[in-house]
């Protein structure tokens, strides 16, 4: 343990990390601090919820994928392993993309996430 001397006090510094669920608590010298992980699919909903628009939705699921975005649970860290599990997801955001455009051009509206069908997705 590594403790350095305050005002006289010798304080310890080794925080401590527990894991239950999908929750971290760190116990620190003078507080609990809380954070949640959330899933590669939290993080597409809560775009959709907030509307982001339909290219920024297929960007970060573009970046999940590839891995480029990292840091998720229920995910595999393995290329061919992440890949294989969101490839079906993959598949429909990409033709919904695809009609969100083809959408926005002939109605001459715009192009929004309303049009994509990402929360149905499993």
């Amino acid at each position: 343990m590594e403790k350095t001397k305050q005002s006289g006090n010798f304080v310890n510094f080794a925080n401590t990390v527990c894991f239950y669920k999908r929750t971290l608590a760190f116990l620190c010298e003078d507080k609990i601090v809380l954070a949640k992980l959330h899933s590669w699919k939290d993080l597409i909903e809560r775009l959709v919820r907030e509307g982001a628009d339909w290219l920024t939705v297929l960007k970060a699921a573009l970046e999940i994928y590839s891995g480029d975005m990292k840091g998720f649970a229920l995910l595999p860290a393995a290329k061919e392993q992440r890949q294989t599990y969101l490839k079906e997801y993959m598949k429909k955001l990409i033709i919904d993309s695809i009609q969100t455009v083809v959408n926005k051009y002939h109605n001459d509206g715009a192009a929004s996430t309303s049009s994509l069908d990402l929360l149905n997705y499993s």
